[in-house]
């Protein structure tokens, strides 16, 4: 690996009191090199727990979840037909809250395919902070040190997520109305990924990054749910543009990826692959561009397998992304899905965990 300077950035991380820690005086700061990998500390060592409070505690944390209660999944459980479904009617036991797994909190977010052709309902987070109860907590979202000011939400109106024209990142050109509260972001969380979905080679949705209007927006960055390496017993990470080209290209299928170039079925020596079963960490860095002109929208994203303490850049690239003529230019919504798009499949579960959103970049798991 290339030699990096690293860099001592104070990111206002203090390890919060929690029940049964004995710490004694806050975190010393993160060391972080160029690419934002953190170095261990040795606060929170070992420790799930102080590990979470830590990363959440930083000062540009807009919102997270980790499960905490059944009430973080109701909040945002979508199903086409019916809209917000906080009570789990119109499609149930496909959106889940599943105790007994996840890093910390008691629980995870599940979203579950039965066996069959019909897709399940999706669980749609805006990107704005969002005030208590309506965010399923006990407390209002931080808003990035309370420099955005958290909006109610009711999970029970089923038109809910569809109005919800706030929480834009977009280029500042586009900043002339309220509806925007940044020009970038990150957003990192745990993914566990079905062994059983491995070796169904059909193609589909795990994560969405795009609009609480509607979904397949012109600008939507779709991670793939797809066995697409040509290697048995193995998923790569893969995303694509919904509304049209592919954000790759047929010689590099993981753009900027710091291992090396990527090019399955061929090259597959340098390509980052989920691991079946395992709690990876994701963290994508998002800036939007102007559509239309040179390529300025850039994508990132940084990956660590389980135990790992420091990312790797497996994604880097700039893109000429087109927006929305009849929304904000921008993104303001993630969905955790199971979309399949009608294929018949045996059944499986994508799983999520420790969700950060964050205008700042987001330390990479210690634990």
């Amino acid at each position: 690996m290339k030699r990096r300077d690293f860099l001592t950035q104070s990111v206002g991380l203090a390890c919060a009191m929690v029940p049964g820690l004995s710490l004694a005086k806050p975190c010393p700061p993160i060391l972080l090199d160029e690419q934002g990998n953190g170095t261990p500390t040795g606060c929170g060592t070992g420790n799930a727990e102080a590990d979470w409070q830590a990363r959440t505690s930083g000062p540009g944390v807009v919102w997270f979840h980790d499960f905490r209660s059944e009430a973080e999944v109701n909040a945002f459980r979508w199903a086409g037909g019916k809209g917000n479904d906080p009570n789990d009617t119109q499609k149930p036991n496909t959106i889940i809250y599943r105790t007994g797994d996840g890093i910390t909190g008691g629980g995870c977010l599940e979203a579950f395919r039965p066996t069959g052709s019909t897709d399940g309902a999706a669980w749609w987070r805006p990107y704005s902070p969002l005030q208590s109860p309506g965010n399923g907590k006990a407390a209002n979202d931080p808003g990035a040190n309370g420099s955005i000011s958290p909006r109610a939400w009711d999970p029970s109106d089923t038109d809910e997520t569809q109005q919800h024209s706030f929480g834009y990142y977009g280029h500042p050109s586009f900043h002339n109305s309220g509806q925007f509260d940044g020009a970038e972001y990150y957003l990192q969380m745990r993914v566990k990924l079905d062994s059983r979905r491995i070796g169904q080679a059909e193609g589909g949705k795990l994560l969405y990054q795009t609009l609480t209007a509607h979904s397949l927006s012109d600008q939507e960055i779709v991670v793939e749910s797809f066995d697409n390496s040509g290697i048995a017993g193995t998923a790569m990470f893969s995303m694509y543009r919904s509304g049209g080209p592919p954000l790759d290209s047929a010689s590099n299928n993981q753009p900027g990826n710091e291992l090396g170039v990527c090019d399955w079925p061929g090259n597959v020596g340098n390509c980052w692959a989920w691991e079946a079963d395992s709690w990876d960490c994701i963290m994508f860095h998002i800036v939007p561009g102007v559509p239309g002109s040179a390529p300025q929208t850039q994508i990132q994203v940084f990956a660590a397998h389980r135990n790992e303490t420091s990312f790797t850049k497996i994604w880097d690239q700039f893109v000429n992304m087109p927006m929305e003529s009849n929304y904000p230019k921008g993104y303001n919504a993630m969905i955790a899905s199971q979309y399949m798009n009608g294929f018949n499949l045996t059944e499986f579960f994508h799983r999520y965990d420790q969700i950060i959103f964050s205008k700042s970049f987001i330390p990479c798991p210690q634990v």
